[in-house]
């Protein structure tokens, strides 16, 4: 018998909710504005400034920016953000949204990304936090560790490392929908 995927579409900028998008950037941040003792209005404020100035230094620093919206039937589930270069794809944010982690759709999204690497014959590169508990999880999905920062670490991943010790059983099929 054969599992039918379940279908998971990367939609591009033009089509993005970004009310989605920020209460995403809120999510992450909710257990920091909790030990701060804030408001709530006033979480929600400093939250809105920081989430404009990352998406400004973002445009600013990585020039071929592309933001797709990671949805499955219209649902959106989270985000990627991405800058292609001459020979890597460089994740700039990858978020799913917290109720949904842990069901295989972060990792359906970078094995359909590490399939484009492969057939563009590209690296894949990344910084993580360092006490990210998604470190683990690029470095069990081939990525290698390559500089540590004070807080970041730099990762890469290269096309001749798609194949795994750990084989994956996808449930997800990842397509772009774009305009």
């Amino acid at each position: 018998m054969i599992d039918k995927l379940e279908l998971i579409e990367l939609i591009d900028e033009s089509q993005i909710h970004h009310e989605f998008l920020f209460s995403l950037f809120v999510s992450t941040r909710a257990a920091e504005m909790a030990a701060w003792g804030w408001s709530n209005p006033q979480a929600l404020q400093f939250l809105s400034s920081q989430y404009d100035l990352q998406q400004r230094s973002y445009r600013q620093q990585f020039r071929n920016l592309k933001t797709y919206m990671i949805c499955q039937a219209e649902q959106p589930m989270g985000v990627i953000q991405l800058e292609e270069q001459t020979n890597s794809i460089r994740i700039i944010n990858l978020i799913i949204a917290t109720s949904l982690q842990r069901l295989g759709i972060g990792t359906s999204v970078l094995r359909f990304l590490q399939s484009i690497a492969v057939q563009q014959r590209k690296s894949i590169e990344l910084t993580v936090e360092n006490t990210n508990l998604a470190k683990q999880w690029y470095i069990h999905l081939g990525f290698a560790v390559v500089s540590v920062q004070d807080w970041n670490s730099s990762m890469i991943w290269y096309p001749q490392q798609l194949v795994t010790n750990h084989p994956i059983k996808e449930r997800y099929e990842v397509r772009w929908n774009t305009l």
